[in-house]
């Protein structure tokens, strides 16, 4: 699936979303939502560390595809192109990494 796809489903899924509960998501309320996602991820993860019995790998996963689609829905809100973003992003990552290997070269020498 493309990622334009994906973004488009996430935003008719939300849309859905709105109708059925009679409210619109906001950028604040889609934050909102993302902030307590990344907890409920978070409490797994202490959860794993530091108390096992209550660690459920279900609910982690959960968490992170929630953190998914609380991220695309505020892409969406701010009509940002997901596909484009991230390539940009990937770009400019092997930029910094070509720099880095560059200086550790020389550093070697």
């Amino acid at each position: 699936m493309q990622v334009k796809t994906l973004q488009t489903k996430i935003k008719n899924l939300m849309r859905d979303w709105d109708k059925l509960k009679g409210r619109k998501y906001t950028v604040e309320t889609a934050f909102y939502h993302l902030v307590e996602e990344v907890g409920e991820l978070a409490q797994e993860l202490v959860n794993k560390k530091r108390s096992p019995r209550k660690y459920s790998k279900e609910k982690l996963i959960d968490a992170i595809g929630d953190i998914l689609i609380y991220a695309v829905l505020l892409a969406s809100l701010y009509k940002v192109d997901i596909e484009k973003l991230i390539l940009g992003i990937i770009e400019q990552d092997k930029k910094r990494m070509a720099k880095l290997r560059k200086r550790s070269r020389k550093g070697e020498k």
